[in-house]
């Protein structure tokens, strides 16, 4: 399949690689399906594009490579909503909010994305109990 985006031009990826997200994301409910795009010069940054809105992106990264202490609780209902069998076999992503300087980024450790990788299901999930910060500096000078 192709697409035309805002960011990276024309893109073509193969449909098995859209991820769904039944709810949408918070705020942007109506757009459900997502590629994860890889861009050597971004690495370990990924994004994760809507292949429905061009100009909808979100910049993700494994929250192992800030803490490689991070665990959550995906919850009973999460796991049986996006088909996992356990917690192990979930990918689980952060989005990164962008700053003005480099030294500004930060990424949302609180609000999670879980996904099936093999069923390509995924939620945001809001973690309740959890002292993670919404704010978490990616860059530690």
């Amino acid at each position: 399949m192709e697409i035309q985006t805002t960011r990276f031009g024309k893109i073509t990826f193969d449909k098995s690689g859209i991820i769904k997200f039944s709810e949408g994301l918070p705020g942007f409910i109506n757009q459900k399906c997502y590629v994860i795009l890889e861009v050597a010069e971004y690495a370990p940054l990924k994004w994760l594009q809507s292949i429905e809105e061009a100009w909808l992106a979100f910049v993700i990264l494994d929250p192992l490579t800030l803490l490689d202490n991070y665990k959550i609780d995906i919850g009973r209902n999460t796991m049986a909503e996006l088909g996992l069998s356990s917690s192990e076999k979930a990918a689980i992503y952060v989005i990164v909010t962008a700053s003005e300087t480099p030294q500004g980024a930060t990424a949302n450790l609180q609000a999670p994305i879980v996904i099936n990788a093999a069923a390509r299901l995924a939620k945001q999930i809001i973690l309740t109990n959890s002292s993670h910060s919404v704010r978490h500096p990616i860059l530690i000078d």
